[in-house]
């Protein structure tokens, strides 16, 4: 009977986070939140790590609170994590929310796109090539993405005997492997949503989501909506980097690491695919078993 209790304690208080979870092998989004929101609608109630919680799908109201983070929302966590990291408390969350502000300055001073331009794109390539060529030695490498080499090729052949360093009207040209790089990004966003707590009563659609009550952004929602590709909104949504004051500083070094990753790859390298794993996300995006190759160095050095 103890027992008994006790596991149904532990349902209660976990609510359907144990579903959210569960691995699911799709591109798609995950089922736990499709088909709530097939059923519900866009914005929904659930229960999640014993918390009730607003969740929503809604590309638009997701846009909407993100840009007005201190008016509509601030930044939350579940009890157990604010916990872990002592962020317990008003003013402990708010001495976090000015420490972000400080930490942000001082990383774009470093990883910027000033920076980037002047400096670490070259440095950025350089690694990547000395990478490539260790992992050339190896049996087989894992890796996770490709491109076209053709972009790549006209980059190449546009120095005409200058410079072999990538410099950064080059990566601003690769549209196409900026393209790859997108679609990459959108497939494989690291988290299902962000959480952020509603600061005052915010109405929608009808209803109101009261004070204090968290809301799980969705952001893959409208990444995974092959309906609608209306441009406009694709830019306004698109947000793999996350949105508002709070989205990722490191946006434009990640964007030219694997820009300059993939140049090095398909112009100085050579691979082979050996194994290829079923996907799915658990909830970021992997390979069961990985995704391997034979990487080799190309003599010419151009694999195009």
């Amino acid at each position: 009977m103890e027992f008994c209790l006790r596991v149904r304690w532990v349902c209660l208080s976990f609510g359907e986070t144990l579903e959210l979870l569960i691995p699911s092998y799709s591109l798609d989004l995950h089922p736990f939140i499709r088909k709530r929101a097939h059923r519900y609608g866009s914005i929904f109630r659930t229960n999640l790590a014993g918390r009730p919680l607003i969740v929503s799908v809604d590309p638009e109201f997701n846009n909407r609170i993100l840009q007005q983070e201190g008016r509509l929302i601030e930044m939350w966590y579940f009890d157990i994590f604010a916990k872990l990291f002592a962020m317990e408390g008003e003013s402990r969350m708010t001495r976090v929310g000015l420490v972000h502000k400080y930490i942000r300055r001082i990383f774009l001073n470093h990883f910027g796109s000033d920076i980037l331009r002047e400096k670490l794109l070259e440095q950025i390539e350089e690694a990547v090539e000395r990478s490539l060529r260790m992992w050339s030695n190896q049996p087989c490498t894992e890796v996770k993405l490709a491109a076209s080499a053709a972009e790549h090729a006209r980059i190449l052949e546009r120095r005409e005997g200058q410079s072999t360093a990538l410099c950064w009207d080059e990566y601003k040209s690769m549209t196409f492997t900026m393209q790859v790089v997108n679609e990459t990004l959108r497939l494989g966003n690291a988290a299902s949503g962000l959480i952020r707590r509603a600061v005052q009563d915010i109405p929608v659609n009808g209803f109101m989501i009261p004070k204090g009550w968290p809301i799980m952004v969705v952001r893959t929602a409208f990444h995974m909506n092959h309906d609608d590709l209306d441009s406009r909104k694709i830019s306004k949504n698109f947000m793999p980097f996350g949105g508002g004051m709070r989205q990722c500083v490191g946006a434009e070094y990640t964007r030219a690491f694997l820009c300059a990753f993939i140049h090095v790859l398909v112009t100085k390298f050579r691979w082979a695919e050996t194994k290829i794993g079923d996907v799915y996300r658990s909830p970021i995006l992997n390979f069961k078993d990985g995704v391997k190759v034979k990487l080799s160095e190309s003599r010419s050095k151009k694999s195009f």
